[in-house]
């Protein structure tokens, strides 16, 4: 299993505030859910996106996750 997040951002000002946006690619590599191998995820890459301002005395982000809505499972367990 492995774990890439390249990410991209840019930040532009105007008086005292900062505008700024962040765009991330998370890459997780197959994933084996079972100690011999029996249970495989296939790689999976999910988008995420975040937005915000800040000034001298305050800040506000807003944040996304999978924004491409992809299905995938986190966990998987053999029961009991």
């Amino acid at each position: 299993m492995f774990t890439s997040r390249p990410s991209i951002q840019d930040i532009s000002s105007s008086g005292d505030m900062s505008f700024f946006v962040r765009g991330d690619y998370d890459l997780t590599g197959p994933t084996w859910f079972y100690p011999d191998n029996f249970t495989k995820r296939d790689s999976i890459g999910l988008v995420n996106l975040r937005l915000g301002i800040d000034s001298a005395h305050w800040s506000v982000t807003a944040w996304g996750r999978n924004l491409t809505d992809e299905d995938y499972n986190s966990e998987w367990s053999p029961g009991p």
